[in-house]
């Protein structure tokens, strides 16, 4: 599964859309992503035809925005809001540029509507409050979608676990969600972990069972020098504490940046890593960072399709483990040791065993065949 982006965002060559002209009939394909998105994807379904992909806009084009306390119109790519007078337009938008993908060999797997969209601060943003999200999916997209006979998912929210902070917006998906008009055209939600804490998933599994949860972005970067710090860390956040509950699928933002950090927009984060850093003159892979092995382990275990099964045993605080059935019938397991001790494991099933013992302060994954 990868996640790309519906126009520019933090991390650009520019701020752009596919229409930043005023007028549906000016939409196009920006020529930065058919010179340089389009060539990436057809190099990655060449290798993996399955790999699934994510989409989600930064914001909307400018001449579609207001100001976040009033009307007026608002032409920046910094924060913001959907005119209401503009959902058509939008909705518009969507279906044609997951028709172009279309026409180029990409099967757009599921869209978010806007990228954090509590964040009025990124370089390129646009604040969507719940309310005005609801309202977009059950009078706008929701209903584009379903009349162009589109089969991509959409997913809601895309954003932290604490919702930032602001008090209205406490519950975002589950708020839309329960709106049973909007919910008909919902998939699930896509969420960040830059605050708060994984265990508002729990209140998805628990209210929405019908629902798909997915973790859509984590970024790592200067903020965080100590390698095995970060390396465990964000194994247990991103996919232990998710995985273990109903997350279908992780996406790491971003993939590949260069020795600038880069490319990257003035307003963005300035020192984060991308999950391999290249060069940006040769294209030769510089340096593998904490999220290249964490998804090296979750990935070469926990093949598409495969299901999240129980485990009984006892466990000591601080070791975490997450067994999953793929679909060709072999066992993916996962491991963190969080210990200063290395701790011994015996999986069995019916009449087979294998033996691990997972070092101290180590992540961990078998494939096992049965």
């Amino acid at each position: 599964m990868v996640r790309v982006t519906i126009g520019s965002s933090d991390f650009g060559l520019d701020e752009y859309t596919w229409c930043d002209k005023k007028g549906m009939e000016n939409f196009a394909a920006h020529e930065y992503d058919v010179r340089d998105l389009f060539p990436i994807l057809k190099e990655v379904l060449a290798i993996n035809p399955d790999v699934k992909i994510i989409a989600t806009p930064w914001t909307a084009p400018r001449w579609m925005k207001r100001r976040v306390n009033n009307d007026s119109d608002y032409y920046s790519w910094t924060s913001g809001r959907l005119k209401p007078e503009c959902y058509q337009d939008y909705a518009e938008y969507f279906v044609r540029w997951i028709r172009v993908m279309k026409s180029q060999g990409f099967d757009i797997y599921a869209v978010t509507l806007q990228n954090e969209p509590l964040n009025k601060g990124n370089s390129m943003s646009m604040y969507m409050p719940w309310q005005e999200q609801l309202e977009f999916i059950k009078t706008a997209v929701g209903p584009a979608f379903g009349k162009a006979g589109l089969n991509t998912k959409i997913l809601v929210y895309d954003h932290n676990y604490n919702y930032d902070g602001i008090a209205d917006q406490q519950g975002y998906p589950m708020n839309i969600l329960a709106d049973t008009e909007a919910a008909r055209y919902v998939a699930g939600s896509a969420w960040h972990n830059y605050y708060g804490n994984p265990k508002e998933l729990d209140k998805m599994v628990s209210r929405f069972p019908d629902k798909e949860i997915y973790f859509t972005e984590a970024s790592i970067g200067g903020w965080a020098p100590d390698f095995a710090k970060c390396l465990m860390t964000d194994f247990d956040n991103i996919f232990i504490q998710t995985l273990s509950r109903e997350n279908k699928g992780v996406t790491l933002w971003n993939l590949v940046l260069d020795e600038n950090y880069g490319p990257k927009r003035p307003g963005g984060c300035q020192n984060c890593y991308g999950v391999i850093m290249i060069d940006s003159k040769t294209g030769k892979v510089t340096d593998r960072k904490t999220q290249y092995y964490n998804l090296a382990h979750a990935s070469k275990v926990i093949r598409p399709g495969a299901r999240r099964i129980a485990t009984k045993g006892n466990l000591k605080s601080g070791v975490s483990c997450l067994a999953f059935l793929n679909p060709d019938h072999s066992y993916g397991i996962i491991i963190e040791n969080n210990l200063s001790e290395s701790h011994s494991f015996t999986f069995s099933d019916s009449g087979h065993s294998v033996k691990f013992t997972a070092p101290a302060k180590s992540i961990a994954s078998i494939k096992w065949n049965n």
